[in-house]
C-alpha cells in the first residue's frame, strides 16, 4: 500500500443525540435539509459536502444524553484514513461494523474522534432520494480546547485550514467548519461541551418567521447574531449566517 502525504478527503459527520429526534428532524426538514438514510431512531442527513446524524438519546448504546454532540468524520474508505493517520504518528484503531468499516483516533487531550466510512450496505435502512436544498447549508462544530495550538495542528493534519483568527478551520467546498473554543471563554456564549451549529444563506429574519409559524420557539444568540431554536426542553440548535 502506497504511502500517503496528503490528508484524505475527510468531512464533518457530527452525531447529535437528542431527547426528541422527531422535533429536530422536523426542524432540519423545515430549513431545507433532506435525509439520506434512516432507521428507527437514527437519521442521516447530507449537509452540503458534509453529513449530520440525528440519534435518539434514549435508544443509543453510547449513554449519551439529549443535546450531546460527538465529533465524527466521514470518509469514503476507512482503511485510507487508518493508513494516513498512523503514518502521521496518530495511533488509529480500525474495525468492521455490519454496515461498513469504522476507525477511531484520539485528539491531543484524549477525546475520541470517530471516523465513519461511507455506508454502501443499506440493508435494513430506508434510502431517501437525493434532493437539492433550497438554501446553502453548512454544519459547524464548536470544539472546546485547553490547548489551542495543539488542537489546531490536529485538525490541520486532518486537512482543515485555519483562518486569520486561528480559531476557525474549514476545508474546500462545504465539508464543515470547526471553531476552536478556548475553555472558559464565556464571551462566546457557548457551552463547555462540543457544540453544533448550522449555517445558512437564507436571510435570518425570514427564517425566524418560518420557524415560528411552524411552532418553534426562537431566541437570539448571546452574540446578538443568529438564532437559538428550541427542539426539546432545555435543548436548542443554533442557526447562523453562512459566509463565503
Amino acid at each position: 500500500m502506497r504511502s500517503q502525504t496528503v490528508s484524505p478527503d475527510f468531512s464533518l459527520f457530527p452525531f447529535y443525540f437528542t431527547a426528541d429526534a422527531a422535533a429536530i428532524t422536523r426542524l432540519l426538514l423545515l430549513i431545507g435539509l433532506q435525509p439520506h438514510l434512516s432507521r428507527g431512531n437514527f437519521m442521516h442527513f447530507r449537509v452540503g459536502d458534509a453529513n449530520l446524524a440525528i440519534h435518539d438519546a434514549e435508544g443509543s448504546t453510547t449513554e449519551a444524553t439529549g443535546e450531546t454532540t460527538h465529533l465524527c468524520l466521514h470518509i469514503n474508505q476507512a482503511t485510507e484514513a487508518h493508513q494516513y493517520l498512523n503514518e502521521q504518528g496518530m495511533n488509529t484503531v480500525l474495525w468492521d461494523e455490519s454496515y461498513a468499516q469504522q476507525a477511531k483516533v484520539m485528539s491531543p487531550d484524549g477525546r475520541e474522534v470517530w471516523i465513519n466510512e461511507e455506508q454502501h450496505d443499506t440493508y435494513g435502512y430506508v434510502v431517501h432520494p437525493a434532493a437539492q436544498p433550497h438554501h446553502r447549508i453548512e454544519v459547524c462544530l464548536y470544539w472546546p480546547t485547553q490547548n489551542l495550538e495543539a488542537d489546531r495542528a490536529f485538525f490541520e493534519n486532518l486537512g482543515w485550514q485555519a483562518g486569520t483568527d486561528k480559531r476557525t478551520l474549514s476545508r474546500k467546498g462545504t465539508q464543515g467548519v470547526i471553531f476552536l473554543k478556548p475553555r472558559g471563554d464565556e464571551a462566546l456564549g457557548m457551552q463547555a461541551e462540543v457544540g453544533l451549529e448550522l449555517l445558512t444563506d437564507e436571510p435570518l429574519n425570514l427564517l425566524r418567521v418560518r420557524l415560528e409559524q411552524a411552532g418553534f420557539s426562537v431566541q437570539p444568540k448571546e452574540s446578538g447574531h443568529g438564532w437559538l431554536v428550541s427542539v426539546a426542553p432545555g435543548e436548542v440548535i443554533a442557526i447562523d449566517t453562512w459566509n463565503e
